[in-house]
């Protein structure tokens, strides 16, 4: 098991330097992740996007692998389609 904090998880969604690392341990782990990691995902990703540092569609589509297999958290997955 390993757990996975928001800047891990953004990385690795990103595609970030030096993450091919990270994102092969990920795959291959159980992995969980904090209750509120949906919110910072989210929060990070728009930052990202009005930083210009990410396009909206690049964000859209590190959503939608957010969505896919994902960390083991506590109760907030159907609230992430509210932000």
């Amino acid at each position: 098991m390993i757990v996975v904090d928001c800047p891990a998880v953004v990385d690795a969604l990103t595609a970030a330097e030096d993450a091919t690392r990270l994102r092969a341990r990920i795959s291959n782990e159980d992995v969980r992740a904090p209750a509120l990691l949906d919110f910072e995902v989210v929060a990070a990703l728009r930052g990202l996007v009005l930083g210009s540092h990410l396009t909206p569609a690049r964000a859209e589509d590190a959503l939608t692998d957010f969505r896919a297999p994902r960390p083991h958290t506590s109760g907030h997955h159907a609230r992430i389609e509210m932000l």
